[in-house]
């Protein structure tokens, strides 16, 4: 039956000219003006084109075109004007009627937005309707070839011109009143209706004569759907009709047929031909209006009958409300709706009075419906692009990307797409496309593109909600010279009332890091230099403009993995404090995805995401002189670059909480470090100005608009205790006489100290410096003393005995360092004739034995609590046997020392990352050797020098032995990234050089260019 039904449109061809709604030329600039009113005019960065990855404008511009089905190279503007004019080509415009009263097109042609939408079946011969620009945009979203996504891209655009056409046809009121038309002079059959006379449609002759003047006005009525409206459209074919399906009354309906049906009158169905309800000639108010005057302003001759001696001649004019009932204050009158006068449609007289519509009630008419026209239309391609989703915590991985999606449709624009919800069950594809040198091609490079496989979306994601799931994306591993490699993430599935709809937004994966070479590497680009992983790989951006902080904050973990990172300007070792070299000085800007996310009002400390309030929100502390201010604002990106007013900040910051006791403090502020969830957060600090070296824990609990902050102290300390026994200790020899040394001295260390502190997701870790060991130290002797002319005489023997065990220990997670650990016992024999310190006296012979089986000191360089990584240089001698003597001389200070060890020392740079340990240096060194030194007077020194700390507590503060750098902090940076790969760029202390390292990967191949001894700090973590 389709194929008879259009063999007879066929054969209609011959005998009938155009059926068109408006000409090809109105249609196109119809068109061109909805195209401009649509989104698809945007240009701010959350624009759609953006979103699809595509460029701005859409008017011509030899940088983006795509073909039409001619083949032809077209601007996006210049698609939809076309697809306006091909719409008419015949015999497609025998679809273009529908009366939606009753729902039927004209004689046996589709209704036409069956023929427009395909919504209900498909229909015969159609390829290129809103269902079919569906499948033409995601193809062109997703097809594996340049030249396939182009083809796809053309063919959605010059599609939608198609489908928008319908639009205004419906805003002529012969089509939705299935008012038949014919422009040549024979008869004209459709198929089921036959126009026996020739029946041209004035309305289309004479708006096209104004639009070819440049007389029409396509502006004064916003895009339906527009942020404010009350009454959204949502559905393609509400843009038709909202009254429900079989109700004849169409009355109190929104769509544009429905509006034109029920308050415009058509040359055929005009008061005097009743066929519809609406509008009514009982509503209407008529005025007369001189016929003259009107003939002579509309530059017309005045007809003979109306120039003296005849009277002048009269129109009764029929005024009608147009009732709008999709924005109800757009109701107006229509003070020409209808005519009444001896004149015909082309203003020639009839000899009798009859209806009819003339110029003059289509100048008014034109003011309602084209604007309209443009609205609708624009509304239409609104609504098609409507679908707005967002790559959240996109990143790189050994095999594609993972990365959470988001609805980002934004309700406070338009809220009435609440139900706009991505259903469980749909398809996500993440489509990519990079360029490869290629000289044959234009400007030197070739696009390559590609998708991965469809993964399942497994949630319902309603509007502005972000998926709890991570999703993952195969993709293949891109060559090593490709660049420009840029990401679409896209939808396929129900949203809304439509079962197949297609959502997109582009991204660019910003994961890596961001390394500040110390050369200017190959390529000539010496700024920031970021560096991603992909497929296996390490890759080079060409990006520039990427920003982030050397301290980070990783939150909302998802299978232990974080998936949001913050940062901020600090100080390159994480627990330092700031007036340790903060690198490039202490800033307000927060940064995510390498951009700067946030303008805090102060300079930030620490930062964090945090969702326990009723939205998200981002938390900042910053220091203000002697008080740590909390701030919090919703979770958006900031549009200021400036300081924020912390009382009247436009942006939302507004203070929650404060920590002023903090008066005098001793070392500055250190960072804060939040939990994985943003809900609280700690940090070290020295604010004893008496005890600057005891170091207290503060905390700040966040709840959904208030910080508490406290103080919760420290451990007890490192505790010496000393234990002395025996007679005559001191052994003092300073006065003549005689006496007898006995001695011991025992001495113990205990007990452990809090330095630094973090966040390993929600659980804290603590750096606690414990000091444990013992030393016990025993002298015996006799000795006697006489005076002599003001000298002192004695004979002196002492013996002495001491050994220690002692270790200072860090401890995190499952780290335990040894920072200082030793292990060695002395023996000595002194036997002197005179006091060490006469002039006259003199040494008989003095010996000492050391043997050391353990030391052991390690200076460390960073330290990261979260990952169970530390890196410093190890100073160690594994052991060491040494031997001094005493070799008497003839003259009373002529003798000389004579000293002889064994000693093997190491020096050893390391790198301990979770489980995993790198040397950077090894340097054994056999220091073993014997020498002898002439005796200087009084300079033999001490003998067996005891173990003796003064007794009382310690506490480790952030010396050069615990969390601190043997280099100026600004001499390294260390990053580790959330899928566990480390980057580091450290200064080696013997200025030989500097140490890089990259998890399976080269920094100076990856940045070629490099020359010496390369650096690569600061360093900053993106995700």
């Amino acid at each position: 039956m389709k194929l008879n039904r259009f063999l007879i449109i066929a054969l209609a061809a011959v005998h009938c000219g155009e059926v068109y709604a408006y000409k090809e030329d109105t249609h196109a600039d119809i068109s061109k003006a909805a195209a401009n009113a649509s989104v698809l005019h945007d240009n701010s960065d959350t624009s759609v084109l953006r979103a699809l990855g595509l460029q701005y404008p859409i008017e011509e511009d030899i940088n983006q075109v795509f073909p039409n089905t001619k083949n032809q190279p077209k601007s996006i503007l210049e698609l939809f004007r076309d697809g306006a004019k091909f719409e008419d080509d015949f015999p497609r415009s025998l679809n273009h009627f529908y009366d939606p009263t009753t729902g039927a097109g004209l004689g046996t042609g589709y209704p036409s937005p069956d023929w427009a939408l395909e919504d209900k079946s498909d229909a015969n011969g159609q390829e290129y309707s809103y269902k079919q620009a569906r499948q033409y945009f995601y193809d062109a979203l997703t097809k594996n070839t340049k030249s396939e996504r182009d083809r796809n891209f053309g063919l959605t655009f010059q599609t939608l011109g198609q489908v928008v056409h319908h639009i205004q046809d419906m805003a002529q009121p012969q089509h939705v009143r299935n008012d038949a038309h014919c422009d040549l002079p024979i008869p004209c059959l459709f198929p089921g209706v036959l126009i026996s006379i020739y029946n041209p449609s004035l309305y289309e002759t004479y708006t096209n004569s104004l639009n070819l003047a440049g007389r029409l006005n396509f502006d004064g009525y916003a895009p339906v759907n527009s942020a404010g409206d009350q009454n959204f459209l949502l559905s393609p074919r509400q843009f038709w009709r909202t009254s429900p399906d079989g109700q004849s009354d169409i009355s109190q309906g929104r769509g544009i047929a429905e509006f034109t049906n029920t308050n415009f009158l058509s040359a055929g169905t005009n008061f005097d031909t009743p066929l519809y309800p609406y509008p009514r000639l009982a509503d209407a108010i008529s005025h007369d209006e001189i016929a003259n005057d009107l003939f002579q302003t509309a530059g017309l001759p005045v007809p003979a009958q109306c120039l003296p001696p005849n009277p002048t001649c009269t129109m009764t004019f029929y005024t009608t409300r147009v009732n709008d009932n999709f924005r109800l204050a757009a109701s107006a009158d229509n003070p020409r709706a209808s005519t009444s006068s001896i004149f015909d449609q082309y203003l020639q007289p009839l000899g009798k009075r009859a209806f009819s519509l003339n110029r003059f009630n289509y100048d008014e008419a034109q003011k309602f419906l084209i604007p309209r026209a443009v609205a609708y239309s624009a509304g239409l391609i609104n609504y098609f692009f409507r679908g707005r989703i967002e790559a959240q915590d996109a990143g790189y991985t050994d095999t594609g990307i993972t990365l959470r999606v988001k609805n980002a449709i934004d309700l406070t624009q338009t809220p009435q797409y609440a139900n706009e919800t991505l259903t469980s069950g749909g398809k996500l594809v993440v489509a990519y496309e990079y360029k490869l040198p290629d000289a044959a091609a234009p400007g030197g490079f070739r696009t390559e593109v590609g998708s991965s496989a469809p993964v399942d979306l497994t949630e319902n994601l309603s509007p502005g909600k972000t998926s709890q799931t991570i999703y993952s994306f195969t993709l293949p591993a891109f060559p090593d010279n490709a660049t420009g490699v840029k990401f679409r993430l896209v939808y396929r599935g129900k949203s809304g009332q439509e079962d197949d709809a297609v959502a997109a937004g582009a991204f660019e994966s910003m994961s890596g890091f961001l390394v500040t070479p110390s050369y200017t590497p190959a390529d000539g680009i010496s700024d920031l230099r970021l560096i991603y992983r992909i497929g296996g790989k390490w890759k080079l951006s060409d990006a520039t403009g990427t920003k982030v902080g050397s301290l980070d904050w990783k939150g909302w973990y998802q299978n232990g993995k974080p998936t949001k990172v913050l940062s901020w300007v600090g100080p390159s070792q994480r627990y330092t404090t700031v007036q340790r070299a903060w690198i490039g000085g202490a800033s307000p800007e927060i940064y995510q995805n390498g951009e700067v996310f946030a303008v805090a009002p102060g300079n930030v400390l620490g930062a964090a995401l945090n969702r326990s309030g009723a939205e998200e929100s981002i938390i900042a502390i910053v220091n203000a002189g002697d008080v740590d201010v909390a701030y919090q604002r919703p979770n958006k990106k900031s549009t200021s670059p400036a300081y924020y007013d912390a009382v009247a900040e436009p942006e939302g910051w507004k203070e929650i909480g404060r920590y002023a006791d903090l008066t005098g403090m001793y070392y500055g502020a250190n960072a804060w470090f939040f939990n994985g969830e943003g809900t609280e957060a700690q940090t070290m600090r020295n604010i004893d100005t008496q005890h600057p070296e005891r170091l207290s824990r503060l905390k700040v609990v966040i709840t959904a608009s208030t910080a508490s902050f406290s103080n919760l102290g420290n451990l007890d300390g490192i505790e010496v205790t000393q234990t002395v026994t025996g007679r005559d200790w001191q052994g003092d020899m300073s006065v003549c006489g005689s006496g007898h040394l006995d001695g011991r001295l025992e001495a113990t260390q205990s007990g452990s100290y809090y330095v630094a502190v973090d966040y390993r997701d929600n659980e804290q870790v603590l750096a606690t410096v414990s000091g444990l060991g013992s030393g016990t130290l025993v002298k015996s002797g006799t000795y006697t003393s006489t005076c002599e002319n003001n000298s002192i005489k004695q004979k002196t023997q002492i013996s002495s005995t001491y050994s220690d065990n002692f270790t200072e220990e860090l401890a995190f997670g499952a780290v335990r360092i040894k920072l200082d650990n030793r292990t060695h016992q002395v023996t000595s024999q002194v036997d002197l004739d005179a006091h060490p310190f006469s002039t006259e006296g003199k040494i008989n012979s003095f010996g000492e034995q050391r043997t050391i089986s353990e030391f052991r000191l390690l200076q460390l360089a960073f330290v990261d609590l979260r990952h169970d990584l530390y890196a410093g240089m190890e100073f160690s001698s594994p052991s060491m046997t040494a031997s001094t003597t005493y070799v008497a001389g003839q003259g009373v200070n002529d003798g000389q020392f004579c000293s002889q060890s064994t000693q093997a020392v190491r020096f050893h740079h390391l790198v301990s990352f979770g489980a995993q340990s790198i040397t950077v240096i090894d340097d054994p060194q056999d220091w073993s050797g014997q020498a002898c030194s002439p005796n200087q007077p009084g300079q033999w020194g001490e003998i067996a020098t005891p173990f003796a700390p003064n007794p009382g507590k310690t506490y480790p503060g952030l010396g050069p032995t615990i969390i601190t750098s043997y280099a100026p902090p600004s001499a390294g940076s260390w990053m580790v990234d959330t899928e566990g790969k480390l980057i580091a760029s450290q200064l080696i202390p013997s200025g030989t050089g500097s140490f890089n390292y990259l998890s399976d990967g080269n920094l100076e191949t990856l940045i070629p260019g490099s020359g010496g001894a390369p650096s690569y700090f600061p360093i900053g973590l993106i995700k």
